[in-house]
C-alpha cells in the first residue's frame, strides 16, 4: 500500500481495547521530564508555568521542548497525563480544540499531531470527547477521548521503527505506520490562531479557552517502551488515509485470500460487521463510509474529487468484489436539492460506472440502493408517506435501471427494509437508520449477492 496507514483497533461503533499492564519492563529511566527546572530550557509562547511537572493549557500558551528529543525519530516513547480543567465547558463546533502534543512540519509533511475535540454535538455535526490523530499532514481518524472527567487520563505514544501506537491507560487505541521523521520540535500545546483558512481552524471564534486543560508527568524515552503483555498479533484494522478519502483496511496475513470492499453512508456502518464475520478466514472486508457522492461537478474531468477519492481507495486493492452506495442518503436529501439535482443523476452515475470499470476491470461492482426516508407520525409511529421518501424512489428507480443496463448488480435494500418500517420503535426521532437485527437482514442479502461472484479456489 502506497497510502498513509493508521491501524484502528475498532468494532462497529467503538474501540476493540486490548488490556494491557501499564508498566514498562526494567523501568527505563527518561530522558527528559517536564518540571521547574526543565521548563527553562524549552521555549515557551505566552504564559506557562509548571507546578509538580503540570502545565495547563489553554490556547494562548505552548512549550516547545529542546530539539534534541527526542535523539532520533525512529525509536522513541512519550508518555503524558492529561485532565479538563476544573470549571470545563463543552463548546459549540470546533471552538473547544487544542492541540495536545506535536511535531507536524505542514510543509514536510511529515510528524503527527494530536488534538483534543470535546465539542458537543450539534445539528452540524462535530466530534465529543475524541482525539484527532494527524500523521504526514493528513488526518488519520480519531483516537477516543479522555476517561471521566474528575480524573487524569494517562497516554503513550510508542514509535517503532517509525510506527506509532497509542495506548490509554494501559489499553491499545491506535497504530500509525510510516510517521517520517520531522524537522520540527515536539511542542505542548498550542496558540489559538484566528481566521485561519485551513479546516477545522477557521472555526475558532474565541482567544482563549474557558477552561485550560492540565497537562503533567510529560516523560520522553530515547526507545520504543510497549507496556507489559502488549501482543502486537491482534486482529486490527488499518485506516488508510489519502487526500480525499479515509478507509479501514483488514491486517492481511494470507495473501491468496479473496478481497471485499463494501462502500457506503451511515447504513454501511450497521451491516458492515455482519459481512465481516461471515467471510472471516475466506475473504478480507475492508471498507470506506463515504464513497463520495457526485454534486453538479464537472464528473468528466478526470481530476473531479469523486474520481480522485475512488483512485486513492482501489489502489489499496485490487478487490475482487466491491459493494457500493454512493452517499445517496446525503446526496438525495430534500434538505439540500442542490447536492444533486435529478437532471444530473442518470450522466454523473454513467460516467462514474464507467469509469470505474476501466479502472478496476476485474473488480466485481454491486450496487447498493438507498434505503426508506421515514417520518414520524403524530402517534409516534413511523411512515414513508413523505416528500423525501417519494424522492428516494424516484432516484433509485433512476439509478437501479442505469446499474442493470451497465451490468451491475442491484441489492434492493429500500425493498427489504419496507416490512421493517411499522417494526420501528414507536417515538424514535432518527428517521434514517434501523436497529441491528435490520441491519443483519441487509448483510445477509448483500451475502448471498457477494457469494455468487466469490473466485473460485483453484
Amino acid at each position: 500500500m502506497n497510502s498513509l496507514s493508521t491501524i484502528l483497533l475498532t468494532g462497529l461503533l467503538g474501540c476493540l481495547l486490548v488490556t494491557t499492564t501499564w508498566c514498562m519492563a526494567d523501568q527505563p529511566q527518561p530522558v527528559w521530564e517536564l518540571n521547574e527546572q526543565t521548563l527553562k530550557n524549552c521555549t515557551v509562547k505566552g504564559d506557562v508555568h509548571s507546578h509538580d511537572g503540570l502545565v495547563k493549557l489553554d490556547g494562548t500558551n505552548a512549550v516547545i521542548l529542546p530539539e534534541t528529543l527526542p535523539a532520533n525519530q525512529n525509536d522513541y516513547t512519550i508518555t503524558f497525563e492529561l485532565k479538563r480543567g476544573e470549571d470545563f465547558q463543552i463548546l459549540p463546533r470546533y471552538q473547544g480544540g487544542l492541540v495536545i502534543v506535536s511535531n507536524m512540519d505542514h510543509n514536510a509533511k511529515a510528524g503527527f499531531e494530536m488534538s483534543y475535540k470535546p465539542d458537543k454535538w450539534d445539528s452540524n455535526g462535530g466530534q465529543s470527547n475524541t482525539f484527532w490523530l494527524y500523521t504526514n499532514d493528513i488526518r488519520n481518524g480519531h483516537v477516543g477521548g479522555l476517561i471521566g472527567t474528575d480524573q487524569f487520563t494517562q497516554y503513550a505514544m510508542v514509535f517503532k521503527n517509525q510506527s506509532l501506537t497509542i495506548f490509554r491507560n494501559g489499553l491499545i487505541l491506535a497504530a500509525a505506520g510510516d510517521v517520517k521523521p520531522s524537522p520540527k520540535p515536539l511542542t505542548l500545546g498550542q496558540v489559538i490562531k484566528l481566521g485561519e483558512d485551513v479546516y477545522p481552524d477557521k472555526y475558532v471564534t474565541i482567544n482563549r479557552l474557558p477552561s485550560a486543560y492540565q497537562l503533567r508527568h510529560v516523560k520522553v524515552y530515547n526507545e520504543a517502551i510497549f507496556p507489559t503483555g502488549f501482543d502486537d498479533s491482534t486482529h486490527v484494522m488499518e485506516n488508510i488515509s489519502g487526500q480525499d478519502y479515509m478507509m479501514q483496511c483488514a491486517r492481511r496475513t494470507d495473501a491468496s485470500l479473496p478481497r471485499i470492499l463494501v462502500i457506503g453512508d451511515s447504513q454501511s456502518m450497521g451491516y458492515r460487521r455482519y459481512i465481516t464475520e461471515h467471510f472471516q478466514g475466506r475473504a478480507y472486508v475492508d471498507y470506506w463510509v463515504g464513497g463520495t457522492w457526485f454534486e453538479p461537478i464537472e464528473i468528466e474531468d478526470e481530476n473531479c474529487k469523486p474520481k480522485r477519492a475512488f483512485r486513492g481507495v482501489l489502489d489499496n486493492g485490487p478487490y475482487d468484489i466491491v459493494t457500493w452506495n454512493a452517499m445517496t442518503g446525503h446526496m438525495w436529501s430534500i434538505k439540500h436539492p442542490s447536492r444533486c439535482p435529478v437532471e444530473t443523476i442518470k450522466p454523473n452515475f454513467t460516467e462514474m460506472v464507467l469509469f470505474l470499470q476501466s479502472y478496476a476491470p476485474k473488480t466485481q461492482f454491486i450496487w447498493v440502493n438507498c434505503t426508506p426516508r421515514r417520518s414520524l407520525e403524530e402517534d409516534g409511529t413511523h411512515s414513508v408517506d413523505n416528500e423525501g421518501n417519494r424522492v428516494a424512489i424516484h432516484n433509485n428507480e433512476i439509478v437501479d435501471k442505469l446499474m442493470t443496463e451497465m451490468g451491475i448488480p442491484v441489492v434492493d435494500l429500500y425493498s427489504i427494509s419496507l416490512p421493517f418500517v411499522s417494526q420501528v420503535q414507536r417515538g424514535w426521532s432518527d428517521t434514517v437508520h434501523w436497529s441491528s437485527d435490520v441491519y443483519k437482514v441487509f448483510a445477509d442479502e448483500l451475502i448471498v449477492e457477494i457469494e455468487k461472484h466469490m473466485p473460485k479456489p483453484d
